[in-house]
């Protein structure tokens, strides 16, 4: 009689922990906030689109969970930039080559005539004698086109590229002779910061 009351006792008390437990666990999952949100979160930090880049194929394969769709978003984003990227450098690319090719096309109209001595002036009376005037060609000196040159070296009217740059022989001076150049500035100091140098000469043929 004692032991059945013994067996009776100890079947009610592990009825009783297994509702306790199944009902802690139910509560557990139920609450707002439960692990099985803060495993997806936790999951979402780590989403790392490398093993789908091997194939666009899994992503038809995604379900609609929020790590899935972080998974699916993270791979979008990386194919738009590097299309985006793509088509930068294509673009680059192809401003490159045309500039490459301009280039080509009009120093193939011009003959190379060595290195020449460059110096600088401008219109003032200290370097041309009187302020103002015209120059030997008749014409209104210009910064970045007007250049002085010995005619018989670089007739006047010619087109002379001088390292990269297109200016015109307009003028002369006593002291222009041979490989020498003068090149006109808009005021004294850029025609003093010039100084003298040596430049690469070509002319149009």
């Amino acid at each position: 009689m004692n032991k059945k009351i013994m067996v009776s006792a100890v079947a009610a008390i592990v009825v009783l922990f297994s509702v306790a437990l199944g009902f802690g666990v139910y509560s557990f999952n139920s609450a707002p906030g439960t692990s099985t949100v803060s495993a997806e979160v936790a999951t979402m930090k780590n989403v790392d689109a490398k093993p789908i880049q091997k194939s666009e194929n899994i992503i038809t394969k995604l379900g609609t969970s929020p790590v899935d769709k972080a998974i699916a978003k993270a791979y979008a984003d990386k194919k738009v930039k590097a299309k985006e990227l793509a088509v930068k450098k294509a673009k680059a690319k192809a401003k490159a080559k045309k500039a490459k090719t301009k280039k080509a096309k009009m120093m193939s109209k011009f003959k190379k005539l060595g290195t020449f001595n460059a110096t600088a002036y401008c219109g003032c009376a200290s370097c041309c004698g009187s302020a103002g005037g015209h120059t030997a060609s008749g014409t209104t000196p210009t910064a970045g086109r007007t250049i002085a040159t010995d005619p018989s070296v670089i007739p006047l009217g010619s087109k002379v590229m001088i390292d990269g740059h297109i200016y015109t022989a307009e003028d002369t001076g006593g002291a222009i002779g041979g490989k020498r150049i003068d090149i006109f500035f808009s005021s004294h100091s850029e025609a003093l910061q010039f100084g003298r140098r040596s430049v690469e000469v070509s002319i149009m043929k």
